[in-house]
């Protein structure tokens, strides 16, 4: 299981592509995206603009490696 939780000072809409999470994180609260980790993999986790483009590269990776 991977669980990474993220804050922010302003609101957010993040989404892990590949595994197709998305959230959205507000100023002042936690927020986590959950899930199994079980297909190998670098999948980027982005911004979402508020026209529903996304924002410019990744702000991070999440790599899965086969056991």
């Amino acid at each position: 299981m991977v669980d990474i939780e993220f804050t922010t000072d302003r609101r957010l809409r993040l989404h892990l592509h590949g595994i197709d999470i998305e959230t959205e994180v507000v100023p002042d609260v936690s927020a986590r995206i959950s899930f199994a980790a079980t297909v190998a993999g670098r999948f980027p986790i982005t911004v979402h603009g508020e026209h529903g483009g996304h924002g410019h590269g990744a702000l991070m990776y999440v790599e899965v490696h086969p056991r």
